[in-house]
């Protein structure tokens, strides 16, 4: 059976994890920060917390690719469709945050060019539009402030539309 990229990504974020606390293990007086080849000691809390982060968003995008923005229980409930929306778009935001700092901290090359992609990603761009910077979205293009807002009556399960205020006024 063919694993979604989601799946990979968890499968892959859980053979890390292991793969590293099995380096560690059994490590007597080495430190884990001599045995990882890592710049400081709390290297060691940010890449398990990355590792976690990654399944636990993992987990919240999963559920929200089943049920949609209404949630299992399917109430047409406008606010949970909200938290829904808001949670999905943070999830995705801390999953590639969290897969930046492995790569920062394991000294993958190309740091700035995987930063680049996630930043021109659509997921990215929403997030900052809906619901990071909704009133002060920072357009590129224009160099100008701009105020974004969900439709509440075109938001259904797996689908989504919002109005750009300042493009009206």
């Amino acid at each position: 059976m063919k694993k979604t990229p989601l799946a990979l990504l968890d499968s892959y974020a859980s053979a890390f994890r292991s793969l590293i606390n099995s380096m560690v293990q059994d490590r007597g007086e080495t430190s884990i920060k001599e045995i990882l080849h890592l710049d400081a000691e709390q290297d060691w809390v940010f890449l398990c917390a990355a590792t976690d982060i990654i399944n636990d968003a993992s987990t919240a995008i999963a559920h929200v690719q089943r049920f949609g923005l209404s949630g299992g229980t399917k109430y047409d409930d406008i606010g949970e469709k909200y938290l829904r929306l808001y949670g999905l778009l943070s999830a995705i935001h801390n999953q590639q945050q969290s897969v930046l700092k492995i790569y920062q901290i394991m000294k993958v090359p190309n740091l700035k060019k995987t930063k680049y992609r996630f930043d021109i990603l659509e997921s990215r761009i929403l997030r900052r539009k809906l619901a990071a910077h909704g009133m002060e979205f920072h357009n590129r293009h224009t160099k100008k402030e701009e105020a974004y807002v969900p439709l509440r009556f075109e938001m259904d399960d797996w689908k989504i539309s919002y109005a750009n205020y300042t493009a009206q006024s």
